[in-house]
């Protein structure tokens, strides 16, 4: 860690001389290209002076200007102390989290941000925001949104065939069966589907959805093996719910190719 520091120091040092005087008089400044409540921010990581108790109240704002400067002055020190303070801060914003996450290629936070962001309507973000995380990252969330809906809609409005034991088959039950699991899944009376959920405006998470499966109401004509087939069909990998899982890792991946150099 120690030589770590001393290479993070010498680095600013060289940035400094690159484009001013040696430092090494009041005719010959260091010249440094960021303002001195960054500069402060850098020396404060880099030397932990005022101990690792006190950077932990830091604000999300002190950090932000960290990984600024850390990025300008190409230190890995200082930007793995922003992301150790940042990384569990409830307070994080994942809309920033993300833009974070791409303009200093922090992967492990991209995941994370963007499935909090991918189930909240477009039209809650400001023109700002959406400016901030860059086009490309905005297509990225708009079109897997786009996609997700689309494909709960069809699952909403076209009920998963039930999976029928071979007994059910054999008595002759399996119409009885297909019915009650329709009523099921659209829901009666005052009893919620599992359509309602899939296009309730809340956008409720396709796995808490998936979670209450097992809850679901089915009428007494519904055979008990069928209803559990059918529900750990649906809870598979491959499941029909889980569809939306893939969409959203394949973003992750495309939304990772867009940070500009890794470290």
């Amino acid at each position: 860690m120690a030589d770590q520091k001393a290479s993070d120091v010498a680095v600013a040092r060289k940035a400094a001389r690159d484009t001013g005087g040696d430092g090494k008089s009041e005719q010959s400044p260091l010249w440094i290209q960021a303002s001195a409540q960054a500069f402060e921010v850098f020396l404060e990581c880099v030397f932990l002076e005022l101990g690792e108790v006190v950077l932990k109240t830091r604000p999300i704002a002190f950090w932000a200007l960290a990984l600024q400067i850390a990025d300008f002055f190409g230190s890995p020190f200082v930007t793995n102390i922003a992301k150790t303070w940042l990384g569990d801060r409830k307070d994080f914003d994942p809309m920033q989290r993300l833009q974070f996450a791409i303009k200093y290629s922090i992967a492990p936070w991209i995941g994370p941000a963007f499935r909090c962001l991918i189930y909240v309507p477009l039209s809650s973000f400001t023109t700002e925001e959406l400016n901030d995380i860059g086009f490309a990252a905005y297509r990225i969330l708009a079109e897997t949104q786009s996609k997700i809906t689309d494909h709960r809609t069809l699952c909403a409005l076209t009920v998963p065939p039930v999976e029928h034991s071979q007994e059910c088959l054999n008595s002759g039950h399996s119409d009885q069966c297909n019915k009650s699991w329709a009523h099921a899944w659209w829901g009666e009376a005052i009893k919620h589907g599992i359509a309602v959920a899939l296009i309730h405006p809340n956008r409720i998470p396709g796995r808490k959805i998936l979670s209450q499966l097992p809850n679901i109401i089915t009428s007494y004509h519904m055979d008990s093996s069928c209803r559990q087939q059918t529900i750990r069909l649906l809870s598979g990998k491959d499941g029909l719910l889980l569809k939306e899982e893939k969409m959203i890792s394949v973003a992750v991946a495309r939304l990772e190719l867009l940070r500009p150099h890794h470290i």
